[in-house]
């Protein structure tokens, strides 16, 4: 069966050029088709979710974690038969950047208990920041393959909109639980850490960084912060790169709301 999936599969994919970062619209129309997308998700997302009682809430955001967990499954499928990953497959649920698709499935069963409130403020700041850096910069995460590229957007975009809903409905949840969101952060720091460790074998090729916070290229980060990573021992850097994903998580999240809440009084 995973065998007549795989060969369907191919038959959709096809070889295409890694989008070039904000270059002309031959270059990079893939990319701008997908902000279009996402930002028309993002919007429907708030338009029906701010004023929505807490169970409708609850009820999309299974639907979204849903489809976000079938999407990464097909995509895991598909790079496996490709032979696109170079390390376990049984380890995809373990990277970092399912993080936000769990904190979805937490939410699903805890929802408005201690823990739900938590993974909710994760899911809200954190995991909603790490979503808008993904798709701010396609060509650290894009690759050859079309159909990838169209389910890691599917991927962070239902992210993207699982936490604008949250913003958008639950603000002062997200808020007053940012602490704990914040050891929730640390927890999949290290288990992304760990995992990281366990597949060393792998870190010529970088990835290892598929299960841990740090960009997947040099060239994102600025001088100062090359020099650092390169500086400091991994653990120190771990904990110093987990500080400022804290920090611009808040400032993200307050950057969101600010927004909203001129949107709102435009709208009235």
């Amino acid at each position: 069966m995973l065998d007549s999936l795989a060969e369907w599969l191919a038959n959709l994919d096809r070889h295409v050029d890694i989008p070039i970062l904000y270059g002309a619209w031959s270059a990079g129309r893939f990319h701008y088709l997908s902000l279009l997308a996402v930002i028309a998700g993002a919007w429907f997302s708030y338009a029906i979710i701010r004023h929505a009682p807490a169970h409708r809430l609850f009820r999309y955001l299974g639907v979204l974690t849903i489809l976000g967990l079938a999407g990464e499954l097909l995509r895991q499928v598909f790079a496996l038969s490709q032979n696109d990953w170079a390390y376990p497959w049984s380890f995809f649920p373990y990277a970092f950047y399912m993080s936000g698709l769990l904190s979805g499935l937490g939410i699903m069963f805890f929802k408005d208990r201690a823990l739900g409130k938590a993974l909710q403020s994760y899911l809200g700041s954190f995991a909603f920041c790490g979503a808008l850096m993904v798709l701010a910069r396609p060509d650290a995460f894009y690759g050859h393959s079309l159909l990838l590229n169209v389910l890691t957007v599917l991927h962070h975009g239902l992210v993207l909109s699982m936490g604008i809903a949250l913003i958008a409905h639950r603000r002062q949840v997200l808020y007053r639980w940012f602490l704990a969101a914040s050891g929730w952060m640390l927890f999949f720091t290290g288990i992304g850490y760990a995992t990281g460790l366990m597949l060393a074998q792998h870190a010529s090729l970088g990835l290892y960084r598929l299960f841990f916070i740090t960009p997947p290229e040099v060239g994102m980060m600025t001088a100062w912060f090359v020099s650092m990573q390169r500086s400091l021992p991994f653990e120190q850097f771990t904990l110093l790169y987990y500080g400022i994903f804290v920090v611009v998580a808040f400032v993200t999240l307050n950057f969101a709301v600010y927004i909203m809440d001129r949107l709102a009084w435009e709208i009235a």
